[in-house]
């Protein structure tokens, strides 16, 4: 077989297992959804949020959950996107839901172009094939909630970024910076790759002897050049700068009080900072960055004050981060995700035990990959063990998922040769 028709077969395979990919969330949507309604309060207020944020700004209110009030509270990556969508049609909720699941299939195939970057064809393929069918993937691609766009921007960062690597072509490290940057404009957690991937761009630079400091300033100016406008109009909305959103706050102490330590319901999660002490304090902040601010010191005040507990809540977090999603009141949801997430997870953390335990993983690529779980791993234990944390990366926990299967199968069909040959060998 020649190298182009290698290439055209590979190129109609990842066609038709990106529309499978997108037909199985289009089928989801269809039994889970009125495709021409809003789904409402399924992913509590993130997505009512969203929506009403994409609405004002095409209606020409601004950037604001309540007309006439401006806001950063919400990350305005996805809001951006359905305001986009609604300019070609206006408050069009089938082509939003369309839209999410292409997304969630076209991710589903850059899964398998960033998993070649580390791994064989085989292996590739089963990461890729697993991802189709991912039950959090499939069920966040019917709301209107970040994680299918991050998803997409994540896997194309971190795919740019595995080619540079690869390639030292600067042009694609500054396109992996660009959508990395959009990726923390969706999920502001992704700031913490900045740092990360910066270091891996010098240490690649100092083995290759190709000016690493350039390189790594190349990267550092992309990314931080989508996060400016952003920056610069809640500068000029506040005056003070807020750099991505003002619910980190909320989310800090909402994961930090008495009851996440507490009460087991709440164990490792979050409850709103409505029911915690300290709310006449907050309501009386004159704006929302000092209302914010003023959240992150009741959160830092309470740690303080229970340094004693941080081993149980970091505890309580990480087994949380790990688990199905199962705070649900709806218990066929929770039943659905139990069952359908427990072998992935099992997956997700087989393929980690193999990166730590084998050195043939121990190399940079690998480090970029590892990089993402660990910027989630402290997301999860500086805020709450939301699985949201999770699964947002799910690109990434392919990757792990595919090595820890394809090795399976790879010891499986290791044991069975020698048994046989063990056979032989005594019969002869």
């Amino acid at each position: 077989m020649t190298k182009s028709t290698l290439r055209t077969n590979t190129s109609t395979m990842l066609v038709a297992l990106i529309l499978v990919a997108a037909l199985i969330r289009i089928v989801a949507l269809a039994a889970l959804r009125n495709p021409h309604q809003f789904h409402g309060r399924q992913a509590g207020a993130d997505a009512i949020e969203f929506n009403a944020i994409a609405l004002n700004l095409v209606q020409g209110e601004g950037y604001s959950i309540e007309p006439g009030h401006p806001t950063a509270f919400r990350a305005p990556g996805f809001p951006l996107l359905l305001a986009g969508l609604y300019r070609i049609s206006y408050e069009n909720y089938f082509l939003v839901y369309v839209v999410q699941c292409l997304l969630g299939g076209i991710t589903c195939g850059l899964i398998y172009l960033l998993a070649k970057e580390l791994v064989d064809v085989r292996t590739a393929w089963v990461s890729a094939a697993l991802s189709v069918f991912y039950f959090p993937s499939i069920y966040f691609s019917t709301l209107f909630i970040s994680e299918t766009l991050f998803g997409l921007c994540l896997a194309l960062g971190i795919f740019a970024f595995l080619r540079y690597l690869r390639t030292g072509s600067m042009l694609i490290l500054i396109g992996s910076g660009v959508a990395l940057g959009w990726a923390t404009l969706t999920r502001p957690f992704a700031i913490l790759l900045l740092p990360m991937l910066a270091w891996i761009v010098i240490v690649r630079g100092k083995v290759s002897h190709r000016r690493p400091m350039l390189a790594s300033a190349a990267f550092v100016v992309a990314f931080v050049c989508v996060l400016v406008p952003w920056a610069a109009r809640n500068y000029s909305v506040y005056g003070k700068l807020v750099l991505l959103t003002t619910n980190g706050g909320s989310t800090f102490y909402g994961g930090n009080n008495d009851q996440v330590l507490h009460h087991p319901r709440y164990w490792g999660g979050w409850l709103s900072t409505t029911y915690l002490p300290g709310r006449a304090s907050i309501d009386a902040a004159p704006d929302e960055v000092s209302h914010d601010k003023r959240e992150w010191q009741l959160g830092f005040e309470w740690l303080s004050s229970h340094l004693w507990a941080t081993p149980a809540l970091v505890l309580f977090k990480l087994v949380r981060f790990w688990l199905p999603e199962f705070t649900s009141g709806n218990k066929k949801f929770v039943a659905l995700s139990v069952f359908s997430c427990i072998p992935f997870l099992v997956l997700f953390l087989q393929g980690i035990r193999r990166c730590v335990a084998d050195r043939s993983y121990w190399t940079l690529p690998w480090a970029a990959v590892h990089s993402v779980l660990a910027a989630a791993l402290i997301t999860a234990v500086v805020f709450w063990g939301s699985p949201r944390f999770r699964d947002g990366n799910f690109p990434i926990l392919m990757l792990y998922a595919g090595v820890a299967l394809r090795q399976s199968v790879l010891s499986k069909k290791f044991c069975s040769g020698a048994l046989l040959a063990r056979a032989l060998g005594r019969e002869v």
